[in-house]
Parts: structure tokens; C-alpha cells; sequence
């Protein structure tokens, strides 16, 4: 779209902040495997998100523990998501990273690793080791067909995404993919 961003829908002139930020991931992914990206539509993409993830969101989360449903606020995923692409671009925004990091109720499970990982990517291993857990907790969420897209396979395989790409040879690598292989049949989509 003329901002820079990515509607979910073709011929749709409404942004998707999650559809824009794994956009930008995947071009990133791609350009680090040496396929052509297009720099003036990355540099949109990146620029967008930059502007994004100043603006500090929340929304009601819903989370399961115990057979318990539990809505906490959180901080939105999208922008947790962003901070770590925007860091594996080597266009980090250590500020908001540090806000979040200040802010330890505003993260989930997932997002711990996200903003862990972003640090990490931007060589800062300290703030990468005060985030990121000792071991693995499995992410239990309400399935959304919009907004992040979140459910219990996408927060849990972006944790091992993370790990994958920052940390190979962390011991919960094996945790986090058994627990996926063992709930494989929970995967709806790509």
C-alpha cells in the first residue's frame, strides 16, 4: 500500500500488521539466501514497521493454564514481532526493545523470545539472557482467524524460530519440537 505496508486482502486498502511484518521477515529470510528482493519495497516494508512499533499497543489476551481461561493485557504481538524483524534487517530499535523489556507483564511466552531474540541479533546477549527462559513453557492460546493470527502451533513454532536463528544449540530447540510433533494434528494452515 502507499505507506509501505501489506493488506491481507488483494485490491484491499486496509493495512495487516501481521501479514506486514512476516511479509517483511520472509524478504529479509529470502534476501539472506541470496534471491532477489527488491530494496525500495523492503525498505517500505521496514519503514512502515519502524513507525509501527513506536506506537506501544495493547489488546486483551486469552490465555489457558489449568483448564482456566485468563485475559491479561498484553503488548500487541505484531509489534513485538516487528522489533525482531526489523532487528534480524539490521534496523533495530533499541529503545522500544528496552521499553518491553521494562515492561515484563506486557509479554507472553512467545513474544519473551521475540524481543530476546532481537537482542541478540543486535549482539546484545546480556538483555538475550535475562529474556529468554531457562526452559521451555508451551504458549496455550485462544485460535485467531485475524489480527496476529495466534494459536497454540504459531506462538510455539515462532519460539523455536527464534531459537533456530539465534541460539542452535540451545537445549530447548528438542523441547519445543517435540511438543509441536506431538501436536501436529492441531495445524490448520500454513
Amino acid at each position: 500500500l502507499y505507506d509501505g505496508s501489506i493488506s491481507y486482502w488483494q485490491g484491499s486498502n486496509e493495512s495487516n500488521l501481521w501479514g506486514t511484518v512476516y511479509t517483511a521477515h520472509f524478504f529479509v529470510e529470502a534476501k539472506k539466501a541470496g534471491f532477489y528482493i527488491d530494496e525500495n519495497v523492503l525498505s517500505k516494508l521496514l519503514s512502515y514497521l519502524n513507525k509501527k512499533v513506536k506506537e506501544k499497543n495493547t489488546y486483551d489476551y486469552v490465555t489457558f493454564s489449568n483448564n482456566k481461561k485468563t485475559i491479561i493485557k498484553i503488548a500487541q504481538k505484531e509489534i513485538i514481532y516487528a522489533l525482531y524483524v526489523l532487528a534480524l534487517a539490521d534496523n533495530g530499535d533499541i529503545s522500544t526493545m528496552n521499553y518491553y523489556k521494562s515492561m515484563p507483564q506486557l509479554l507472553t511466552n512467545d513474544t519473551k523470545y521475540l524481543l530476546a531474540g532481537a537482542y541478540a541479533l543486535m549482539e546484545k546477549r546480556n538483555s538475550f539472557a535475562e529474556l529468554i527462559p531457562n526452559n521451555f513453557n508451551q504458549e496455550l492460546t485462544e485460535r485467531q482467524s485475524g489480527g496476529c493470527f495466534d494459536s497454540n502451533i504459531r506462538a510455539n513454532a515462532i519460539m523455536l524460530n527464534v531459537l533456530l536463528e539465534v541460539d542452535p544449540s540451545n537445549l530447548q530447540i528438542r523441547v519445543i519440537v517435540k511438543y509441536l510433533s506431538q501436536n501436529f494434528e492441531n495445524i490448520y494452515s500454513t
